[in-house]
């Protein structure tokens, strides 16, 4: 080879002559036949040459671009990054008329180009991808679809994800917003006019979104969303409200006093409800009495503490059965007073109970002061324990060791279970008792019975 990998050239060995000496025809012919192929081969930049065989090759590794490069085929021409224009007679333009225009191949890459073409004769700009050897379809870029920043009309409909700001100063006749029929909205320095008047808070006719000292719709059914002092509608307030007539959100006074109202939401206080008539209401906080002179019903159960925060204690009972009780959702105990015969099966005898009841451990015992995991934040909040150390002695068992002992129904739960507080059932201990007791007692006119024959004997 005439040149070695850097494109620099050296005579190959023997090319040289030495003096006094006959020249090899061998040696003269392969200098000669080297130095034809590096005459024929692409000369190197290194050399002053170009690195390549073509124009466009060239190009790329000098790092120029083409320059007017006349495109007469938009689907088959070989794009280089650079300049180029086409006539009106060019296949797969996007208009008829003579373009110019750039084109930018990706990373040397002929699969990967953009192109940017503008019409000569109204200066509009199209483009066109080819991704992946596919050419898409021509787009048209008009300025004209943007509005400017200042003025413009636009005459089809928007649609904004966010929030609209419209800021105009000072003035009480220009429109904030146009609706049909001459309707318009403004500000007149003080409150929101509606087509130059109506929309004020003292007097309004029609639907209210916002705060407003007094919302009065008596005579029509319109409906309330907001804030109000006072919301006397015969549809429904959505929002928070001093008096009511139908309330969905908070309300601080909901009066129904002569129809069936419906409070979704939270209400300080609900009065004057007529006979016969209801309130529906998601959360009902009261600060007083509730008197019910009918039922009071609950899907999910009772809850009861001032506020209903979930960070202090608050209690439910739920029916199982038996009927359970929960703190803050921690299980404390249930009752089972339950004991017709119509609600059992299998009834039997209880077998001995006699050494059964000599391995119960009755034990005198004071609380100490204790606090489930779960209750810890309402014992801080409330400011005491769950069970408080209050130096009272009891008497009693420990309720794993009757389960031990008995039956596991002898107790509530499980020893150490989480979020349960085990207690006993005192029907079981109560049964036990009674069946060792009567144990007792057979042994006992037994033993009255023997002592009875042996007197008779003497």
């Amino acid at each position: 080879m005439p040149r070695d990998g850097s494109g620099i050239y050296t005579l190959p060995p023997g090319t040289k002559g030495v003096p006094d000496t006959t020249i090899e025809s061998s040696k003269y012919n392969a200098f000669a036949d080297d130095v034809a192929s590096d005459a024929n081969a692409v000369r190197p930049i290194i050399a002053g040459g170009t690195g390549a065989s073509s124009a466009a090759a060239a190009r790329a590794a000098l790092g120029v671009t083409s320059g007017a490069t006349q495109v007469t085929n938009y689907d088959s021409h070989v794009f280089e990054t650079g300049s180029f224009y086409s006539l009106s007679t060019a296949t797969a333009a996007p208009l008829a008329t003579n373009m110019s225009g750039t084109a930018v191949v990706l990373n040397a890459d002929p699969n990967y180009v953009t192109l940017d073409a503008v019409d000569n004769a109204t200066g509009l700009l199209w483009t066109r991808h080819k991704t992946g050897g596919v050419w898409s379809a021509w787009a048209l870029h008009n300025a004209n679809d943007k509005l400017p920043l200042a003025g413009g009309t636009l005459t089809g409909p928007l649609t904004v994800g966010g929030d609209v700001t419209a800021v105009r100063s000072g003035g009480t006749t220009g429109a904030y917003f146009f609706g049909n029929f001459g309707k318009y909205l403004y500000f007149d320095g003080t409150t929101f006019q509606l087509a130059g008047g109506g929309l004020t808070a003292p007097a309004f006719n029609g639907p209210l979104n916002g705060n407003a000292t007094t919302a009065t719709n008596a005579s029509n059914a319109y409906a309330c969303s907001g804030n109000a002092a006072s919301a006397n509608v015969s549809a429904s307030c959505s929002g928070n409200a001093a008096s009511s007539s139908s309330c969905s959100g908070n309300a601080a006074s909901a009066n129904f006093a002569t129809t069936s109202g419906s409070c979704s939401g939270n209400a300080a206080s609900a009065s004057s409800l007529a006979a016969g008539t209801s309130i529906n209401c998601a959360d009902f906080h009261t600060t007083g009495n509730v008197n019910a002179d009918g039922w009071i019903n609950a899907n999910l159960g009772f809850r009861s503490h001032s506020g209903g925060d979930p960070g202090f204690y608050t209690w439910s009972f739920t029916w199982g059965p038996p009927l359970t009780l929960y703190v803050s959702g921690v299980f404390v105990g249930g009752v089972s007073i339950t004991s017709d015969y119509r609600a059992k099966k299998d009834m039997h005898p209880l077998s001995p109970m006699w050494d059964k009841v000599k391995a119960l451990n009755p034990i005198r015992y004071k609380h100490k002061e204790y606090t489930p995991d779960k209750l810890k934040k309402a014992a801080r909040n409330e400011g005491r324990p769950f069970i408080a150390d209050d130096g009272i002695e009891r008497w009693g068992f420990t309720a794993h060791e009757l389960q031990d002992t008995l039956i596991e129904s002898a107790a509530t739960g499980r020893k150490d279970e989480e979020n349960v507080l085990q207690s006993p059932n005192p029907m079981t201990v109560i049964a036990a008792l009674t069946k060792a007791l009567q144990e007792a007692m057979g042994r006992i006119e037994a033993l009255e019975g023997t002592m009875l024959v042996q007197k008779a004997a003497r």
